[in-house]
């Protein structure tokens, strides 16, 4: 979200506004919370400077203007509403702190009764990270699964309320088009009903990994590599927390363009036997339960759009099924626990 002033200026400047970044990165890869950057469609691009920050970085990772949690924001001297400590990120506030002390400046908190006061003990939190994984068989809580289907061509097979092979407790969990045509969708159960998580204050922030398959024949075909071929995280509705069967099929997201609650990642970058990491964008963390069974799931990139491919795009990766964790699927989240506080930072 853009400075609104900055908007406002930049509108002056000739050239039609096709796109805008707030704090964006600098020559040195570094991120710039003092600037707007604006490109137009006569190619050119403005950069508008302050010498203050009229930026701050969110709790997911979203820069957004400084006015929304500062009730003064000078060069010098930065008064931060209350709600600021729920909202930034912890390093934007560390990075704040750093900055007020090297300018001689001051920061300070406008409480609701007025009064100004610098920061207390009890303003700033410690963020707690739980990491879950879905149950091996045989599930109590929550699995992990495929659900595949199979017909005579794309537009059935992809159209399908119910697969033809479904199984909570194979090796693989996979998703995509691997035979004509075949195409899997990947359920991932977790069970965040767990002490710690429940009640929490604040989700702050969370991941998805998952581990490439390699044993062969079972590994990455990207055959079709036409942009489409990604693997991105959804929401999922199983009929069961414990099984996956053929009738789950739909339910792994809406048939097509489901919800995407993550980045995507292409299937060029997965490496064989190595975890990727998919971060949770906001109505990803939306969908975190805090008192039962987080459903997500996972589509690759054609299924998702309903786009044929010409060739094989196909994902496998390991399940819960392999003794320990080290290969699990795995659910990191980052998290502020309700009403605990992180010493004062000295």
């Amino acid at each position: 979200m853009i400075d609104a002033h900055d908007l406002a200026y930049a509108r002056t400047i000739p050239g039609r506004i096709v796109r805008a970044r707030a704090a964006p990165y600098g020559g040195n890869a570094g991120i710039n919370p003092h600037v707007s950057r604006f490109w137009r469609d006569n190619g050119t691009v403005t950069d508008i400077y302050h010498v203050k920050p009229i930026y701050y970085e969110r709790v997911d990772g979203q820069w957004r203007p400084l006015a929304e949690v500062a009730a003064h924001a000078g060069n010098k001297n930065i008064v931060l509403l209350p709600s600021a400590m729920q909202r930034c990120s912890f390093r934007f506030l560390l990075w704040l702190m750093g900055r007020q002390r090297v300018l001689g400046g001051s920061l300070s908190f406008n409480y609701p009764n007025g009064a100004y006061a610098g920061v207390q003990p009890a303003d700033i939190y410690t963020m707690s990270t739980w990491t879950g994984f879905p149950d091996a068989n045989p599930e109590t809580t929550c699995c992990d699964g495929v659900s595949t289907a199979w017909n005579t061509d794309w537009a059935t097979t992809h159209a399908l309320t119910a697969g033809t092979s479904s199984n909570a407790s194979g090796a693989t969990i996979q998703a995509g088009y691997s035979s004509a045509p075949l195409l899997s969708r990947g359920f991932i159960l977790f069970d965040t009903s767990v002490a710690g998580i429940q009640g929490v204050g604040l989700i702050g922030s969370a991941t998805v990994r998952l581990k490439s398959y390699s044993p062969s024949p079972t590994t990455v075909d990207n055959s079709d590599n036409d942009g489409n071929d990604y693997i991105v995280i959804v929401a999922s509705t199983p009929a069961s927390n414990t099984d996956i069967v053929d009738a789950d099929f739909d339910q792994c997201g809406a048939i097509t363009n489901p919800t995407a609650l993550s980045d995507t990642i292409d299937l060029g970058t997965l490496t064989p036997t190595a975890y990727s990491t998919w971060t949770l964008n906001a109505t990803g963390l939306a969908a975190i339960s805090q008192t039962g069974i987080t459903k997500l799931g996972f589509r690759e990139g054609h299924d998702a759009l309903n786009d044929t491919p010409d060739d094989f795009s196909f994902a496998p990766f390991f399940s819960s099924e392999t003794s320990g964790t080290g290969s699990d699927p795995e659910l990191a989240i980052t998290y502020r626990p309700g009403g605990g506080f992180m010493s004062f930072l000295r």
